[in-house]
This record gives C-alpha cells, sequence and structure tokens, in this order.
C-alpha cells in the first residue's frame, strides 16, 4: 500500500530531525534544515507521483462511468417501458371491469325484456279470438277503438323486440370485445413481468458500478489524503520540536562543544596508546605476525560475537552509550526478523533491527538518557526517542504503550514501554534503531550478546 511505503520516510524525516537536534551545536543550522528540506523535497516527490497514480485512477472512472451512463440509459429507456406497460395493463383492467359489468347489465336487461315480450305475447293471443267481434256484444265503436289500442300496443311490443334482438347482438360484440382486451391483459402481464425482470438486472449492474467508481473514487482521495496529512504532520512536529528546542539550544551547544573536546582528547589518547601498542606489536612480531591485522581493524570492521540473548540491565548505568560499544544489551526479549540494511517487504531498507516478541513484552533502555520523545507517530506506531548525550540516539518503536513522558531521565535497563502492533511492521514486537548525529548505526555490532 502506498501509505504504508510512504511511512518510513516520514519517520525517518522525524529521526533525523531529532538527531539534528541533540547535536544541532556543533553542526550548522542551516545543514540542519536543509536536510529536512531534502526529506520534505521526496516526500513532495511522493505525492507527485500519488497524483499521476489519482490521474490514472481518473481515467479508468472515466470508464467505468461511461458503462455507468449506458446501463443508466437501458434502465431509463426499461423504466419507461414499464410504466407504459403499467398503464396499459391498469386501463384494460378498467375497461375489462366496466365491460364486464355493462354485460352483466345488458344480460340482466335482455332477460327482462325477453319475460315481459313473452308475458305479452300470451296476454296478446289469449285476446286475440277471432269470433269475439262476431259473438260478443260490446258496441262496434268500442269494439273497433279496443281494436286500435291493440294495434299500438303491438307495434310498442315489436319495438322492444327489435331493441331486445339489438341488446342481443351488442351483448355478443361485448363478449368479442372482453375476450380480445383479456388476451391482450395476459399478454402486457407477461411483457410487464419479463420488462421487470429486465430492469431488476440493469439495475443491480448500475449498483455495482456505482460502487466500482465510488471504490475508485475513494481509494485515490484515501491515498492522496494520506501522503498530504503525514506531509502535514511531519511538517508541524519540525516546527513544534524546533520551537520547544530553541530556548535550550545555547546551553546545549555549551556542553556539546564540552563533550567533543573531552571525546577528541580521549580519541588522541586512544589512537596514541594504539599506534604505541600497534608499534610494539610490529617490533615483537618482525612486522609480519596475524596480531598485526587484527590490531589494525576496528570494533565496526567486523560484528562482534553474541553467544547469548542478554537484556539490557542497570550493569551499564552511568557508562555513556559512546563508550559500551559491542557491550549494550538487547532492549526485549525475541528473535531478530529484520536486520540493519537489509531490504523491507514494503520498500526500501532496515535502518534498525525488528525484534518479533510476544505482545506486551518489558522494552529496556540499553543506557542512560533521556526522553527526547514519546508519542505516536505514523509508520512508527507508539515511539520513544532516548539522548544520550554526545549525539547518539535510540528509538525504540511498534509499541503497546509507552511508559515515559520527555524530559524524563531513564537508566539502563529500566522498562521504558511494552511490545505491541501499533506500527506498520504487520506483527508483534519491537523497532529498534541506534543513530549517532542523525545518522543510522547497526545495532547488531553494538549489542554484545
Amino acid at each position: 500500500m502506498i501509505v504504508r511505503r510512504l511511512a518510513v520516510p516520514v519517520g525517518v524525516v522525524l529521526l533525523a530531525l531529532v538527531g539534528s537536534l541533540a547535536h544541532a551545536a556543533g553542526a550548522p543550522q542551516g545543514g540542519g534544515l536543509g536536510e529536512k528540506r531534502s526529506e520534505l523535497q521526496n516526500l513532495q516527490r511522493e505525492m507527485q507521483r500519488i497524483d499521476r497514480e489519482v490521474r490514472q485512477t481518473e481515467s479508468r472512472r472515466q470508464e467505468t462511468e461511461a458503462k455507468l451512463q449506458e446501463a443508466e440509459r437501458a434502465a431509463n429507456a426499461s423504466a419507461r417501458k414499464l410504466e407504459r406497460l403499467r398503464a396499459e395493463e391498469s386501463a384494460l383492467s378498467a375497461r375489462i371491469a366496466e365491460n364486464e359489468a355493462t354485460l352483466a347489465e345488458l344480460e340482466r336487461s335482455i332477460a327482462r325484456h325477453q319475460e315481459e315480450v313473452a308475458s305479452w305475447a300470451r296476454e296478446y293471443y289469449r285476446r286475440q279470438r277471432p269470433l269475439d267481434p262476431i259473438f260478443s256484444s260490446e258496441e262496434p265503436a268500442e269494439a273497433g277503438r279496443r281494436a286500435h289500442y291493440l294495434e299500438l300496443l303491438a307495434a310498442d311490443r315489436a319495438r322492444r323486440i327489435a331493441a331486445l334482438r339489438e341488446q342481443q347482438s351488442r351483448a355478443v360484440a361485448l363478449r368479442a370485445e372482453l375476450k380480445r382486451r383479456q388476451e391482450r391483459l395476459a399478454q402486457v402481464r407477461e411483457e410487464v413481468a419479463q420488462e421487470a425482470e429486465r430492469w431488476q438486472g440493469l439495475a443491480q449492474q448500475r449498483r455495482q458500478l456505482r460502487e466500482e467508481l465510488a471504490r475508485q473514487l475513494q481509494a485515490a482521495k484515501d491515498r492522496k489524503r494520506e501522503i498530504e496529512a503525514d506531509a502535514t504532520a511531519l511538517t508541524q512536529l519540525i516546527r513544534r520540536l524546533e520551537a520547544q528546542e530553541r530556548a535550550r539550544r545555547e546551553e546545549e551547544a555549551r556542553q556539546e562543544r564540552l563533550r567533543r573536546e573531552e571525546e577528541a582528547r580521549r580519541e588522541r589518547e586512544r589512537r596514541e596508546a594504539a599506534r604505541r601498542a600497534a608499534a610494539q606489536a610490529k617490533r615483537e612480531a618482525n612486522l609480519a605476525s596475524p596480531a598485526e591485522s587484527a590490531a589494525s581493524k576496528s570494533p565496526e570492521d567486523e560484528a562482534p560475537s553474541r553467544p547469548a540473548r542478554r537484556i539490557a540491565d542497570a550493569s551499564a548505568a552511568g557508562t555513556p552509550l559512546s563508550g559500551l560499544h559491542g557491550r549494550l544489551g538487547w532492549p526485549v526479549q525475541g528473535s531478530v526478523q529484520g536486520r540493519f540494511g537489509a531490504s523491507r517487504p514494503e520498500g526500501g531498507t532496515w535502518r534498525g533491527v525488528f525484534i518479533a516478541a510476544g505482545a506486551g513484552q518489558p522494552v529496556r533502555a540499553v543506557a542512560d538518557g533521556v526522553v527526547a520523545y514519546a508519542d505516536w507517530l505514523r509508520g512508527y506506531g507508539n515511539l520513544i526517542i532516548l539522548d544520550h548525550g554526545g549525539g547518539y540516539l535510540t528509538v525504540y518503536a511498534n509499541a503497546d504503550s509507552l511508559l515515559r513522558e520527555p524530559q524524563q531521565r531513564v537508566r539502563a535497563g529500566e522498562t521504558i514501554a511494552t511490545t505491541g502492533t501499533s506500527g506498520n511492521m504487520g506483527r508483534s514486537g519491537l523497532y529498534f534503531e541506534i543513530r549517532h548525529n542523525g545518522e543510522p548505526l547497526d545495532p547488531l555490532r553494538w549489542i554484545g550478546g
């Protein structure tokens, strides 16, 4: 992940900053600031690389948007068709219901008219006997009026019969129309089901495209936001630490000069003693003994033997770290998984060692010192830095908890933290560094067992 790869450079800048603060009096101020500016420029270049990735993601996002637009158009067309079909279905259902009601009323009217016509016919033929006018005692005029009335009544009944036949024809046509509409309704309902299924498929496709688009955008934003946050946090930390140290720089510079003068004097004495010892060995071995080669090597030229895992304890108390080369104890019991100078899986190289250990194990100071920094730092998790004087610093990262605060003095062997997984190491343990004037040193050359 990009952010994890960037966490190491950000932390390295912090360590270089703290180192520069520890020996600020002995080095020109512009040099330390220049180094920090260079680290910030590296971070800015990394941000530019992230910007290029964001632009590539934007191109992929546009392709996804084009697919989403096509799916949206298809879904809209499907939705409109579905709406039309459902409207037609609703109208057909209403017309069918209306036709069924009309047909039912028409059938009731036909049945009523049929009964009336049948009743009239029976009554009419009962009254229309052929010999009634001959044998009846009724007056001829009255009989004529009655016959005329019956003729009018017969004409009305004939019209009713014609209307009945018209209603019957209409009922037949209505039944045919009702059947046609019912068949169309069944067809529309089948089309509605098919279109609804298609729309559901389009809806799922749109949802997946939207989610993919959101993931692409969020990933790009997160990567850029996190790297920008790293740069901002680093800048703020630099300013805060410089402000805190500015008031004490003059006194620390004086003390640093005194320490350097003392160290220079001791170094001259050591070199002079080594020169005399080498000259004596050369004379005794006739300039060719193996001891001569061994004497000419400095302690840093070869890794000291470490027969056992000796944990840091109070035996180193009172001795400056500069005098403990090859005699330091381990800050925690465990196994070394990442070695100084080896390549890291996420990129870059180890500037210290990673000691795998179970969570909650005590982390001990390897030498006397003062807490210069104790807080969480991106990429390193809970981080504590001890200033041992003479430009020497030790760094303890990936801790579960920090048990000391800035400006507190600690002695060798004291517990200052516990192991954990707070950093980007991916496992439980302790990340440990030794630095001199901001430059990392191989801890395995300093630890004695």
